[in-house]
């Protein structure tokens, strides 16, 4: 699902260029030594705020218009329309010399001209927080409430339903990092409940998905061993249960489920060229009924990015991994896939990107293999400090295959959008 809830976002995709000038989040294996296009300070282009007592406040608003050739991602009887998209949002951001404390709310509205059966009225809330507790080491933690939706390029969309599927997610979590000389140790929990409503079925009705209600409990245990500056090497274990509200039904039998991953790899940043976090190793997910087969095998997560010059950034992303399927009997199914992301600095307030995404998913005990495909590219100019305008083209395609096999389908896209912020 890694291309699928990219790309289907690409109004908001396209601008996050402008909105990581106002600054980007560094990554555990950012040692300051290399510093990506979408990172690097832009004085005159990055929003400034508004200070508020302890607090800096950055209002922001993107808006734009896309066209898509397929909006029913179908092989038959094709549609095209245009959709305006708008997410207003707010942030606030502590100021303080210790400690730091952020909470952000905003919209995410898409609206189309013709199919207004695929419409969405999407909105978010979240705050983090970072103790200071000694030295370099710290606790986080977070809360968020979410209202998304599944749209019909996503491996989870339930083929009857009318339009984007919405649900309401909500999230706790919390994470500390002890930091002594070259070790580092952190652990992590988080649980997260996805909740669902019925929703418009093809040919009347409604469509039940009580059996889609989770609740995810998960933890995560990590060591780093810094053996120089420039790289570490880390072992990682995460344990994650799911717990579905609702057993039987459309779905079948119970499919709650436990996942335990090991990764061995090494974070680094070395030399002018090149820094990154790869991860190897090994992930089993069992259900506690018999009916469902454990999936077991290879588990890859990682990122590389390549600097071949002050002014352009590659970006590798690789992964596998294992998802809960939505058809009936059916226990889970394998993602696996890579992407390649060029990022360029044309001029100081003009961005070029382009990228090509790939993801295969591969059902167990079931005739289906989908492939996604995508291609992206576009611009992002930045006209000064309160305004950006940002372009994009992006082609998507699925491949499905074997006697159970979905529809297959292009689309491609085109966005224009604006950004305002303070």
């Amino acid at each position: 699902m890694l291309f699928a809830r990219m790309m289907s976002s690409a109004a908001l995709t396209a601008l996050m260029a402008f909105g990581a000038v106002g600054g980007a989040q560094a990554q555990d294996y950012n040692r300051g030594r290399n510093v990506s296009v979408l990172q690097r300070e832009r004085p005159d282009y990055q929003a400034i705020g508004i200070r508020t007592g302890g607090f800096t406040v950055f209002p922001r608003v993107e808006a734009g218009a896309e066209y898509t050739s397929n909006v029913y991602k179908t092989d038959t009887n094709v549609k095209g329309d245009v959709y305006a998209v708008v997410n207003p949002s707010l942030q606030a951001l502590s100021n303080w010399g210790r400690h730091q404390l952020q909470a952000e709310a905003g919209l995410r509205v898409r609206q189309f001209a013709s199919e207004t059966s695929q419409d969405e009225l999407g909105w978010y809330a979240r705050t983090t927080g970072r103790l200071d507790v000694y030295g370099d080491s710290y606790l986080t933690g977070g809360a968020d409430v979410e209202h998304r939706y599944i749209r019909r390029e996503e491996e989870d969309f339930p083929e009857l339903a009318v339009g984007p599927l919405p649900y309401t997610t909500y999230g706790l979590n919390l994470r500390g990092v002890y930091q002594a000389s070259r070790l580092r140790a952190s652990a992590a929990g988080y649980v997260r409940a996805d909740r669902y409503s019925d929703t418009d079925a093809i040919g009347g009705g409604k469509l039940s998905l009580d059996g889609r209600d989770v609740t995810t409990y998960g933890g995560e245990l990590r060591g780093e061993y810094a053996i120089s500056p420039d790289t570490s090497v880390f072992v990682q274990g995460t344990s994650v249960h799911n717990s579905y509200r609702v057993s039987g039904g459309v779905f079948g039998p119970d499919r709650d489920n436990t996942e335990n991953k090991i990764l061995a790899g090494a974070t680094f940043d070395v030399t002018a060229l090149m820094r990154g976090e790869i991860g190897v190793g090994y992930l089993r997910r069992s259900y506690s009924n018999a009916a469902y087969q454990a999936i077991s095998g290879l588990a890859v997560n990682g990122t590389l990015e390549y600097f071949p010059t002050e002014l352009t950034t590659v970006t590798l992303r690789v992964r596998r991994e294992v998802e809960d399927s939505i058809l009936n009997g059916v226990g889970g199914y394998t993602a696996t896939g890579g992407s390649i992301r060029v990022d360029h600095e044309l001029l100081r307030n003009l961005l070029l990107k382009g990228s090509v995404e790939y993801t295969k998913y591969g059902y167990q005990n079931f005739d289906r293999t989908d492939n996604i495909w995508g291609i992206s590219g576009g611009g992002t100019y930045f006209v000064n400090h309160l305004i950006g305008l940002s372009a994009t083209a992006t082609w998507l395609r699925r491949d499905s295959s074997g006697t159970a096999g979905r529809n297959n389908f292009n689309d491609g896209r085109l966005m224009f959008a604006i950004v305002v912020q303070r």
